[in-house]
C-alpha cells in the first residue's frame, strides 16, 4: 500500500526525504529499502524524492509503502537537492545521503515539535551527545558544526524555503567542493535560533571509512570558508581547535587547509 499522506498530521510530521544521487544505484536500492523497514516498525509517514544525476535515470526495482518520485538533473549536488526542495510537500524535509541507511524512527512527543524546531538523526556508528546535554541555544549551535552533514538534520520546510536552500556555488562540482551542508544549517538554525532542545528523530547507520589526506583537505577548507563567509568567529575557533587536536593525532593538513579556507571566505565579497 502507498502512503499518500499522513494519517494525522497534527500528531505525526510528514517527512519529505530528498535524495540527490550520482551513479549509485546499488546503495540508493538500499537506502530506500532501509527507509521501508523503518517505516514498518514504526508510525511514521514519508515521500521520498530522488533527484538523480546519473546518465542512465535510476529505475526502482520494487515498490514500497511510501510514494517514490524520481526527477532527473544535471551534475551538481546543490543544484539538485534544490530541486526536490521545491518538490516536497512535507512538514520537514531530510535531505538524506544514497549511501546511508535508516535504522529506525526514535519515539518523540507532539509536544516537543511545537514551535518546528530543527530535528537530528543518532549516528550509529558515533554516538551522539546525550540530549540532556544539547538544551539548544548558543552552545547547541557550536555542537551543530562538528555534525553538519545533511543525513544528520530534518528542516522544517518553512525554514528551507526561507533560507533559499543550498548556496549552489559551494559544493561537488564547485571550487569550493563541500561545506554546502554546514552553510545551509549554520543559515537555517540562525532563523530558527535554536530556542528548544535537540530532539532526534531517527538513528542512521552512514559509511564511516576515514577519507582520504586530500579528501579530508578539501572538507576542511570548506568549513573554513563557510565560518568565514558567516562571521561566526567563535565557531572558527572551535574549529580550529578540533584541527590542532587533529594534528595531534596525526592529520597534520587540516590545520593548514582550515586556516586557507578561512582566509578565501574572508577575501570573498559578501553580495557575491
Amino acid at each position: 500500500m502507498t502512503i499518500q499522506s499522513s494519517p494525522d498530521k497534527a500528531a505525526i510530521p510528514f517527512i519529505s526525504i530528498v535524495i540527490a544521487s550520482l551513479n549509485r544505484h546499488d546503495e540508493l536500492t538500499k537506502c530506500l529499502a532501509s527507509i521501508d523497514n523503518a517505516l514498518q516498525k514504526k508510525r511514521q509517514t514519508c515521500e521520498v524524492i530522488i533527484v538523480d544525476q546519473s546518465p542512465k535515470r535510476y529505475v526502482a526495482s520494487t515498490s514500497y509503502s511510501y510514494p517514490v518520485t524520481i526527477i532527473a538533473s544535471a551534475p551538481g549536488a546543490s543544484h539538485a537537492r534544490n530541486i526536490g526542495l521545491q518538490h516536497c510537500t512535507g512538514d520537514y524535509i531530510w535531505f538524506l545521503d544514497d549511501d546511508a541507511q535508516v535504522v529506525h524512527f526514535l519515539p518523540f512527543s507532539q509536544s516537543q515539535l511545537d514551535g518546528q524546531p530543527i530535528l537530528f538523526a543518532q549516528w550509529k556508528e558515533r554516538p551522539c551527545p546525550a540530549r540532556r546535554n544539547l538544551y539548544g541555544g548558543f552552545l547547541s549551535r557550536l555542537w551543530l558544526i562538528r555534525i553538519s552533514g545533511t543525513p544528520f538534520y530534518l528542516l522544517p520546510r518553512h525554514l528551507a524555503l526561507k533560507s533559499g536552500g543550498f548556496d549552489e556555488r559551494i559544493g561537488p562540482g564547485r571550487e569550493i567542493a563541500a561545506g554546502e551542508d554546514l552553510d545551509l544549517l549554520i543559515r537555517t538554525s540562525t532563523l530558527s535560533r535554536m530556542k528548544q532542545p535537540v530532539i532526534f528523530i531517527a538513528e542512521l547507520s552512514h559509511p564511516n571509512n576515514r577519507p582520504p589526506v586530500a579528501k579530508r583537505m578539501l572538507y576542511a577548507r570548506a568549513r573554513g570558508y563557510v565560518l568565514a563567509r558567516s562571521q561566526w568567529q567563535l565557531a572558527m575557533a572551535v574549529e580550529i581547535i578540533y584541527s590542532l587536536m587533529a594534528g595531534l593525532r596525526g592529520d597534520r593538513h587540516r590545520i593548514c587547509s582550515v586556516l586557507t579556507g578561512y582566509a578565501e571566505g574572508l577575501r570573498m565579497p559578501r553580495d557575491t
